[in-house]
Order: structure tokens, then C-alpha cells, then sequence
């Protein structure tokens, strides 16, 4: 499912999640996020030219650099938020700001039509897409029914989830090419509630194994129960 190399990329990050943490200490939520955005538009634009082989996966974000200057914004925002909230939350709701997102994310878009403006234009599109609909969601004129925020909350929930399974749900169910009619419209809403039904199934399980490597840790220990979950992962394999 090409939705997975998103899986792998969030594994990766988690890893060296220590790393930026300690960085963020170091340096400041400013310069952490300047310097990693640096390093990684370096690397990622000389990737975007030698490895022709592995383009696509490269520009998509496979290795974590790639894609680090995203990440790095999340946490500096999160920095700026936690030290400055009511500066924070100005700055990202004046109409300067908004203004300037619009333009960034228009030259994020004409940048993702060359090769080498897509060392940046993932980055631009994220942050700018991220402050206009801050900027949306804060400014409504009218007030949120309480179906439409519960929904909205719960999509947000599980996201992750309905994102790692919605994509082969809608291939088994929803061929491409299929024509438009009543049977389609059927195959649609069942692809619907089967996304539903299996993100709750993956995340049940994922708590699940996370459960009983838990209680591993704790009975066994952190050497022991590696060992045995080894030996598990071998003769399941076998």
C-alpha cells in the first residue's frame, strides 16, 4: 500500500526523536529548526539529482532527512506554543500571517514543478497549508454543530489508522476504472465502513501486542523479553 512508506518514515523520526529533543534543549526551538532544515534541504536536494534509481521514494520522504524540516516545525511550534502561547497564537492568526501562507503555499506549488524546487516545496506546502487552515478553523463565523465537531474529533483520533488502511480497502473494493452507478455507490459506502471497522481492528491489535510486551518487560525484563520475542519472531517465520 503506497500509504505504509508513510510508516516507515514516522519509525525512523520516533528514533531519532532523542536527538532533536536534545538538540531543542540546546539550541532553542529557532535555531534547531534552521540548522535541521539546512542540513536537510543539502541533503535532499543532492539526492533529488544522483540517486535517479530511487527518485521516487527520495522526494516522497523513505529517509527520515528528507522530510525533517516538517517534523522539526511541528516541534518548534510546539516549543513556541508551551513558552509564548498568547504570542504564538497572535502571530499565527494575523492576517499577515495568513497572507503570507497564501504566497508561500503558491510558491510551494509553482516550486513542486521543478526538480530542484522540490528540495523545499514539501516543506513550504506543509507549513503554509498548516497556517491557513489554523487560520480557517479559528475564524468561523458561525458556530460548530456538535455532530460535525465530534466527527471531526474522531477522524482526528484515528487518523493515522484510517490512513494505513483506506487505501487497500478502496483497491479490493473500489476498482479503478469502475463505472459510475448504483452497485459503485453501494461499493463506495461499504469501502467507507470497512476503513472504519478495520482502523478500529489495527489500533485493538496494536494495543493489544503493545499490552503483552508491556507485561514482557515487566516480568522478564528488557534483555529477556527481546530474547523471547526473537525466538518467537523466529519460529514464526520457520
Amino acid at each position: 500500500s503506497p500509504a505504509w512508506w508513510y510508516f516507515w518514515l514516522l519509525v525512523q523520526l520516533y528514533l531519532i526523536y532523542p536527538l532533536l529533543w536534545t538538540g531543542l534543549r540546546k539550541l532553542g526551538p529557532t535555531k534547531l529548526l534552521l540548522w535541521s532544515s539546512l542540513i536537510s534541504f543539502a541533503a535532499r536536494g543532492a539526492g533529488l539529482y544522483f540517486f535517479d534509481g530511487y527518485l521516487d521514494a527520495w522526494s516522497r520522504g523513505a529517509i527520515f532527512i528528507t522530510r525533517l524540516p516538517e517534523f522539526v516545525f511541528g516541534i518548534s511550534l510546539a516549543a513556541w506554543l508551551f513558552s509564548r502561547p498568547a504570542e504564538t497564537n497572535k502571530r499565527l492568526s494575523s492576517s499577515k500571517s495568513l497572507f503570507g501562507a497564501i504566497a508561500v503555499y503558491a510558491a510551494g506549488l509553482l516550486l513542486s514543478l521543478t526538480l530542484p524546487g522540490m528540495t523545499i516545496a514539501p516543506f513550504l506546502l506543509g507549513v503554509s497549508i498548516f497556517i491557513i487552515l489554523y487560520q480557517l478553523f479559528t475564524r468561523l463565523p458561525f458556530a460548530v454543530p456538535n455532530w460535525l465537531r465530534f466527527s471531526g474529533e474522531w477522524i482526528g483520533e484515528h487518523s493515522y489508522s484510517l490512513y494505513l488502511v483506506h487505501h487497500p480497502v478502496i483497491l479490493a473494493l473500489v476498482p479503478f476504472g469502475i463505472a459510475a452507478s448504483f452497485r459503485t455507490s453501494i461499493r463506495i459506502l461499504l469501502a467507507i465502513a470497512t476503513t472504519l471497522v478495520l482502523a478500529l481492528v489495527l489500533e485493538w491489535s496494536v494495543n493489544f501486542f503493545m499490552k503483552i510486551a508491556q507485561n514482557l518487560v515487566k516480568k522478564l525484563g528488557m534483555m529477556r523479553a527481546l530474547l523471547t520475542a526473537g525466538l518467537l519472531g523466529g519460529l514464526f517465520i520457520v
